[in-house]
């Protein structure tokens, strides 16, 4: 995984006439990325509270979690355009704003915020790329999901990435020219086996179910959370992340029994954790295949931490 927040610490006059303007010769040694910026940014979000309206009740995790998810898509397009062509220079500033999007989402979660400095980190860093795709995919799902299902995973593979733009993966032009050798083909095939099983496993069955925004909050608490196995996470915070899950799951309940009316919702609570599971299971696959990319040198790309916190802090967010 690759966040723009980047300076390019390359010569001018390595850059040659790529559409994106960023070009790698296969000669040239490679990229250096300094995230350095984007720590510190992210950071820096994390030690502001999230401005909300007082409503002169005490909200429950469930219900800040869903005004920070309504924030977030505030000024969503329910029509976005399907773009024929992405350069670098915009893919970056896409990944970017996402980036800084999710944080902003992070903070309406109080346990979150009682984090130290470090260990907001490290969670963030443990879970982002799972929570940050579950919201993609059930936006997209909710706007492009029946449609692309009707005509087929073969036909269209489309992804909501900003208010007003989507892509899909098997028509959408990506210039990848300055950050490897390889061409679009090469480097798209590589990422769509697991691709269509998100869309098959992800987003397919929350379609079906028809997932509420507050049924999608608790998934992303669930993934947010989800600490076992990371590394830098603190005993204290895990069992801070213990108590979260089994509150936010009792706040489901009463969800369940007193909004959506339902008495009997095991087998519904069965299939949302199921899709909980298979996502961390394909981004886990996902993480395997970006590996063996990095092993193969297919991206020219160094990502370089020279930044206080990315050096000092073992949660650096660098290696996502």
């Amino acid at each position: 995984e690759f966040f723009p927040v980047i300076r390019f610490l390359k010569k001018p006059e390595e850059n040659t006439g790529s559409p994106s303007g960023l070009s790698h010769p296969s000669n040239a040694t490679n990229l250096m990325w300094d995230v350095s910026d984007l720590i510190e940014h992210v950071a820096a979000i994390f030690e502001k509270p999230p401005l909300m309206r007082d409503l002169g009740i005490r909200m429950t995790s469930m219900q800040r979690m869903l005004i920070g998810l309504k924030h977030l898509w505030r000024n969503q397009n329910m029509k976005p355009e399907i773009v024929s062509s992405v350069s670098a220079t915009i893919c970056r500033w896409v990944w970017d704003r996402q980036m800084f999007a999710m944080s902003e989402w992070v903070t309406h979660c109080e346990e979150f915020m009682q984090l130290p400095e470090d260990q907001k980190l490290a969670v963030y860093k443990a879970s982002c790329r799972s929570f940050y795709r579950l919201e993609r995919y059930h936006l997209t799902a909710s706007i492009f999901g029946r449609a692309m299902m009707q005509k087929g995973l073969d036909k269209r593979l489309v992804l909501v990435v900003t208010d007003n733009v989507a892509v899909d993966f098997l028509s959408t032009t990506f210039d990848f020219s300055y950050i490897s050798d390889y061409d679009q083909a090469h480097i798209v095939n590589m990422h769509l086996p697991t691709m269509k099983r998100i869309f098959l496993e992800v987003a397919k069955p929350m379609i079906d179910l028809q997932v509420t925004e507050t049924e999608l909050v608790f998934m992303m608490g669930q993934l947010l959370w989800h600490l076992e196995g990371k590394e830098g996470i603190s005993s204290e915070t895990r069992a801070i992340s213990r108590s979260f899950c089994a509150k936010i799951s009792n706040e489901l309940h009463d969800y369940y029994v007193y909004e959506m009316k339902l008495n009997n919702y095991a087998e519904r609570l069965m299939r949302l954790m199921g899709i909980v599971r298979d996502l961390e299971n394909v981004m886990d696959e996902r993480q395997k295949v970006l590996e063996l990319a990095r092993i193969l040198d297919i991206f020219k790309i160094d990502i370089h931490d020279a930044g206080s916190r990315a050096n000092k802090d073992p949660a650096s967010l660098s290696d996502l």
